[in-house]
């Protein structure tokens, strides 16, 4: 989609970026910046790229079979590779809210 000004507008990626955002903050009490956001100390990625990947990749992680993820693919070890991410952001906010409780 292009606007008036010339400028290209990439509206899939900003509505899924902002659904994210939406779905973050309200099941996880998450926000993340709009443009980027680090990756929280002693992660690799950021929540948000381990999210998307995960997401990105979702069939693929559940029809392959796990000794599949064994085998030295690239797409196939970075599928495995952003369920495991996303895994342990997942048991950092049970940690953290279980703290806060």
């Amino acid at each position: 989609m292009t606007p008036t000004d010339g400028t290209e507008v990439q509206v899939l990626a900003d509505l899924m970026k902002l659904a994210l955002h939406i779905i973050t903050a309200a099941a996880f009490g998450i926000p993340f910046k709009w443009t980027s956001s680090a990756p929280w100390p002693n992660h690799q990625l950021s929540f948000y790229q381990s999210l998307v990947t995960l997401l990105d990749r979702l069939f693929s992680i559940l029809s392959i079979p796990n000794f599949i993820f064994q085998l030295p693919i690239h797409s196939i070890r970075k599928s495995k590779n952003a369920y495991g991410k996303f895994g342990q952001y997942l048991t950092d906010i049970i940690t953290r809210e279980g703290k806060v409780i």
